[in-house]
This record gives structure tokens, C-alpha cells and sequence, in this order.
């Protein structure tokens, strides 16, 4: 059983990303970086038969008994796989409204992707509550 802890900016976390403002194009390549090395790790870990959890940082500090219970379920063989989506990019669409474009893409498949377009993220804030 590998258990990754994925920091939201370091891995592109599509809910809390926060894209910075300033040496745009390092941070982008560090970025897609970052999630290429999550995806060559994970999927060589499984091929190598491990199970793989990974789990975002806001998940352990906001819900850490469901993040639990999701590493317990792995380690007890059911580990109902959901497809983890990483932030790859982030355009500026409109500078005064602060509108941008997040492409997204599936971390065990890069030819999976989607787009989204919003206000830009500025801090890390907690997920609405069911």
C-alpha cells in the first residue's frame, strides 16, 4: 500500500490550485511537472502491484475521518478507484475580472482532460459541506 499526501498547489489540486501571479511560466512548467511525476509514480507503483491512495492535503485537514476511511478501504480491498483530476495549466482569460482557464487532466490518463472557467482562486478554502 503506497498513501501519497498531495499539497494542493504542489499537485494541482482542482479545488484549491491557487495559480501565482508572478514568474508564470516556472510555476507552469513546475506544475505540469509535479503532475507528470504523480502520474509515472502512481501508475508504475500498480503495475508493480501495489495500491496507490492518494489524498489531497485539504482532505486530512478538513475530513480526515473520511480520508481514513478511504486509505482503510484500500487496505481492506476496496479501494473503489475514483479518477483523481490534476490542474495541468491555468490561462488568464480576462485580467480585470479575474477570469481564467484551468485545464485538467486525469492523473492515471493524460488523454483524458476538461477545461474549466471561473474567477481565479485566491486562498485555500474550505470545500462546501454535504
Amino acid at each position: 500500500m503506497a498513501v501519497f499526501i498531495d499539497g494542493c498547489f504542489w499537485h494541482g489540486c482542482p479545488y484549491h490550485y491557487v495559480r501565482p501571479r508572478s514568474r508564470a511560466g516556472f510555476w507552469a512548467a513546475k506544475l505540469a511537472s509535479n503532475v507528470a511525476r504523480d502520474r509515472r509514480q502512481t501508475l508504475a507503483l500498480e503495475e508493480l502491484g501495489w495500491s496507490v491512495v492518494r489524498v489531497w492535503e485539504h482532505e486530512v485537514r478538513d475530513d480526515l475521518p473520511v480520508a481514513v476511511a478511504r486509505v482503510q478501504a484500500a487496505v481492506d480491498g476496496c479501494p473503489g478507484v475514483r479518477e483523481a483530476w490534476r490542474v495541468v495549466r491555468v490561462e488568464v482569460v480576462d485580467i480585470g475580472t479575474d477570469q481564467e482557464r484551468r485545464y485538467l487532466e486525469a492523473l492515471r490518463d493524460a488523454a483524458m482532460t476538461r477545461t474549466e472557467e471561473g474567477r481565479r482562486i485566491t486562498e485555500k478554502r474550505r470545500l462546501p459541506q454535504p
